[in-house]
């Protein structure tokens, strides 16, 4: 159980020794945006703030905090994450929410935990050895043939009764 646990934490003081750089923890959670705003609008007093605030601190811990205080930023990064999926996993959201939305908001903030413990733990992930293995085109080609084909098949998801959209 000590062997999975890194010597010291954060395992890389500054993420791939630029947070700057394309990783697979921005892209998701700035894609989780999307839905969150959608849903936002779509169901007033409803409104996904947990899954949210979880996605901006952790971008913010990844991005301005990390860079400069390791530990504090790879644990904000943490907690957001885990504020997320708490977040996503809320009765009344639960209830409410079209399972659609759910299940990509879900899979965004799944990548991006993927960095996270990549980076911040040093355990191999299967998105990093994807990218070490087939480079950037190679893991690109993978990426888009997942989502068109998880796109298809979220189209075939039965849809519940959940109340209309308020206007």
């Amino acid at each position: 159980m000590l062997d999975l646990l890194p010597a010291s934490f954060p395992a890389e003081t500054i993420p791939d020794g630029n947070v700057g750089m394309p990783h697979h923890l921005i892209y998701p959670l700035v894609a989780g945006l999307v839905p969150a705003f959608r849903l936002w609008d779509w169901y007033p007093r409803r409104e996904p703030w947990l899954y949210l605030s979880g996605i901006l601190a952790a971008l913010f811990g990844f991005l301005a905090v990390w860079p400069y205080y390791p530990a504090v930023g790879a644990g904000l990064t943490g907690a957001g994450l885990l504020a997320a999926l708490a977040g996503l996993c809320r009765p009344v959201w639960w209830e409410y929410w079209p399972r659609r939305h759910q299940i990509v908001m879900a899979a965004l903030v799944a990548a991006a935990a993927d960095d996270w413990v990549s980076h911040a733990l040093g355990w191999p992930t299967p998105l990093d050895l994807a990218f070490k293995r087939w480079g950037i085109e190679g893991s690109a080609l993978i990426i888009v043939a997942v989502a068109v084909v998880g796109f298809v098949l979220l189209r075939f998801i039965p849809e519940r009764d959940y109340p209309q959209p308020v206007r």
